[in-house]
């Protein structure tokens, strides 16, 4: 507005200057008569007078003339004016409401860095229970490895009970073959007790005849006396001397079968170790299965939770924000590609200073801002571009003269895409440097 102002100031004082000049002229002109008149006689006066009346009359017909061109124009500058205070009344409430959404977007900025704070705050956090969590893998791992210990010792212990049980077994059927040659002494001991007193038992009766028939007739006993006592005595003496042998072997039958009693219960007590040996050997391999199924399934939730942490702590340090404006003025005829190549930061290197091409390194919400200025006196001097998504037209800048114009926009981006600047179409555009810039920034990642 007020370079408006001042290009009105000095057309006015354009016309002072060519007023003054018309002044003077009048002023050499009335000097020219007087001086005429001084000169000339009395009969030259009307030739005087009326040469003096012509001019009055140019001069009047040229400032009339001027008038009314001066007024024609001053009409024109009257409605230039009210169109430039309209504009600038436009402009002001787009300043407005530029200066609005900058407040909101520098809020919302504000935002993301607390929550920026936040996540590597619970970044940290998440690395502390990834430490303890590494913890317990460890421990858990030296449980297993505890646990295939006693797993080994307890197989060593079983293959101990069976080579114990192998041994027993072994006793076992050597004392059963000895039980079975004592039983067949045993046996033909008895059998031969049985025919001793079978013999005795046949030679009683005779013995008891013999003797009764002594009784009764002297003189046969005294016959045959001799003959009975050695029959008796020899029988009697047969069977005493068997008896001992007798005893012996039922002693040692006794013997045998409580030895193989005992040894029946110390081989059902191994099989019954051996028992308890395997069931607790199931129950600890059974023990170490759903262990090491437990451990696999919580290394397998571990490796997870880790990928999703270092997905997440890489994704939470992710930056991209950059700064370029042009270093010197462009002007430009066709639809092309406006390079800002003055680089003022570029965190995250995703602009191309050679090319002017922002490119998405994550997926996200993406903020742009655009700024442009002729930066010229000369009102048909003009700047206007576009922020483009991929040939597609998202936002305008336009501005006029010594006008600038801010545009901005947000856009959700995905990996590789691609943002720039252009010139809106073929006309003549003016791109001063500094005042025409390029901004970006990642506000929030996301998967």
């Amino acid at each position: 507005m007020m370079a408006y102002q001042d290009d009105n100031s000095d057309e006015n004082v354009d016309w002072k200057q060519r007023f003054e000049d018309l002044g003077r002229k009048m002023e050499d002109m009335s000097a020219r008569v007087c001086k005429t008149d001084r000169r000339n006689s009395f009969s030259s006066s009307d030739f005087i007078l009326r040469d003096s009346v012509r001019i009055t009359q140019d001069i009047n017909t040229k400032l009339a003339a001027d008038v009314e061109i001066i007024k024609t124009e001053m009409t024109q500058l009257r409605e230039k004016n009210a169109t430039l205070n309209k504009t600038v009344s436009g402009l002001q409430r787009d300043v407005a409401t530029v200066q609005a959404e900058e407040m909101t977007f520098r809020e919302d900025l504000e935002a993301a860095l607390t929550e920026n704070v936040k996540l590597c705050t619970n970044v940290g956090v998440l690395q502390k229970e990834n430490a303890k969590l590494r913890e317990q893998v460890r421990e858990l791992e030296m449980g297993m490895q505890e646990m295939r210990c006693d797993v080994t010792v307890v197989q060593k212990d079983l293959v101990e009970a069976n080579a114990r049980l192998s041994e027993a077994n072994v006793r076992l059927a050597a004392e059963k073959s000895g039980r079975n040659s004592k039983e067949r002494r045993l046996s033909m001991a008895s059998a031969t007790s049985v025919e001793t007193i079978d013999s005795v038992a046949s030679i009683r009766p005779e013995a008891n005849v013999r003797l009764s028939a002594e009784k009764s007739g002297r003189h046969n006993k005294e016959r045959r006396p001799s003959m009975a006592s050695a029959i008796s005595v020899g029988t009697i003496d047969s069977v005493a001397s068997l008896r001992p042998e007798v005893e012996v072997l039922h002693t040692k039958g006794s013997e045998l079968v409580k030895t193989v009693a005992s040894q029946k219960r110390e081989v059902d007590k191994l099989r019954q170790e051996v028992s308890t040996l395997q069931g607790k050997n199931g129950e600890v391999l059974a023990d170490l299965s759903i262990i090491r199924s437990e451990a696999q399934t919580f290394i397998n939730g571990f490796r997870t939770q880790l990928r999703e942490l270092q997905t997440f702590v890489g994704k939470s340090n992710v930056l991209v924000a950059f700064h370029a404006c042009l270093s010197q003025p462009v002007t430009t005829t066709r639809m092309e590609i406006l390079v800002c190549d003055n680089i003022i930061s570029n965190v995250g290197a995703a602009y191309d200073p050679r090319n002017g091409v922002f490119t998405a390194p994550v997926p996200g919400i993406y903020a742009f801002f655009a700024n442009t200025s002729p930066c010229q006196r000369d009102q048909e001097k003009k700047a206007r571009l576009s922020v483009v998504l991929e040939n597609r037209r998202i936002a305008h800048v336009y501005a006029r003269g010594l006008w600038w114009s801010s545009g901005h926009t947000a856009l959700h981006l995905e990996a590789g895409h691609r943002v720039w600047l252009r010139t809106f179409d073929d006309d003549r555009y003016t791109f001063s440097e500094g005042w025409t810039n390029f901004t970006g920034m990642l506000i929030q990642s996301q998967a």
